[in-house]
This record gives structure tokens, C-alpha cells and sequence, in this order.
């Protein structure tokens, strides 16, 4: 974090005590955010090819590695997610996944490029299924990033989906028949493994 002289860092509650003593604000991903609060800390970034955010690799095969985002490739993904899956700010986002996995690129590119509004971060594993269920009716859940394994517990506990409900499937790839049963519970399917 030293080397990359960041303005702001973005990070699961169970990291901050790892950071706090830096002085950076931080905005926690898995609690629902003011989008005052983003506008004050995430500066506007320069147009053209400048850094628009830098992402650090785990570190399992060695030193953690910083890979700079430019800010075109930024707009291309705000644009292909605002046009190609029609999310807006208004749609709010659940991620049925701890951040910490390489899904972790999509999912921060969707809370900074389409102020996605993140609701809760959650994981059946944590909770049964029957309860995550629960808490993606109760928050109106609009979009929800998951695993095919996740999304298949979820509908073995009864889970009828919404017609509203924006489906982004990652971490391996998804199995025709898993799809055809999710792209009957919701609006739209999308598998970006």
C-alpha cells in the first residue's frame, strides 16, 4: 500500500484493523456506503490512459504484485456493464462470496465504474441457504454476483428468483442445466467465468 500511494482503500471488514494505522480513509465493500462519503474520498480520476485504480495480487506465488486498471479500461467496463446488463446506481448489488478471490476484479469494477449500490456481502457458506435466501428478498436485491455451486444451494432450498433479478455467475464455469433453471428465476443470466 506504501508504493502505490493510494487516495483511498477498498476492503472487507475483517481487514481493517490491518490498515487502519495508515490514515487513509477506507470504504468498506461490505457495508452499505454513502455514496457522500465515496464522492468526498474517491477523487475523479484524469481521463485517457492514467491509473484509475490498482488492484494487488494475493501473494500465493510470491510478493503481491500491484496491476494498474487505466481509467479507459474503467469507462469500457462501466459502459459495456450500464449498456450491455443495463445496471444502474440504482440496482443493488449482493455478493454471495467473501473478496478474495479473483471475482474480486468484477466485483470492485461494478461498485466503482456503476455506483452499484452493495447492500451486503454474504456467503450461504456462512449462512443456510434458506437465510441468504431471505436476506436477498428482504434488501430487494437486484443483481447478485455467486458461484454456480452457491446459486445451485439456493435453489435446492426453494429460491423462486424475481423477474428483476440480474444474475452474474463466476469462479468456474456454469452448466447448462444450472442455466436453464436460473434463467428461469430471473431477468437476465450472465456467466463471466
Amino acid at each position: 500500500i506504501a508504493d502505490a500511494a493510494v487516495n483511498v482503500i477498498l476492503l472487507d471488514s475483517h481487514l481493517r484493523d490491518l490498515v487502519i494505522h495508515l490514515g487513509q480513509p477506507i470504504l468498506d465493500l461490505q457495508v452499505r456506503s454513502d455514496s457522500t462519503l465515496e464522492k468526498s474520498i474517491i477523487p475523479a480520476f484524469a481521463s485517457g490512459d492514467s491509473t484509475a485504480c490498482i488492484l494487488y495480487t494475493s501473494g500465493v506465488a510470491g510478493l503481491p504484485k500491484g496491476v494498474e486498471i487505466a481509467r479507459t479500461v474503467l469507462d469500457e467496463v462501466a459502459g459495456t456493464l450500464r449498456n450491455e446488463l443495463r445496471i444502474t446506481s440504482n440496482d443493488k448489488l449482493m455478493v454471495c462470496s467473501p473478496l478474495a478471490t479473483k471475482r474480486s476484479l468484477i466485483e470492485i469494477l461494478l461498485l466503482i465504474a456503476t455506483r452499484v449500490q452493495s447492500v451486503a456481502v454474504g456467503s450461504p457458506d456462512g449462512d443456510t441457504p434458506e437465510e441468504f435466501v431471505r436476506r436477498l428478498e428482504e434488501e430487494q436485491i437486484t443483481l447478485i454476483l455467486a458461484t454456480p455451486a452457491a446459486l445451485r444451494q439456493m435453489l435446492c432450498s426453494g429460491w423462486k428468483g424475481n423477474r428483476y433479478l440480474k444474475v452474474l455467475v463466476d469462479g468456474v464455469g456454469l452448466e447448462s442445466d444450472l442455466a436453464q433453471k436460473l434463467l428461469k428465476v430471473s431477468e437476465q443470466l450472465w456467466a463471466l467465468y
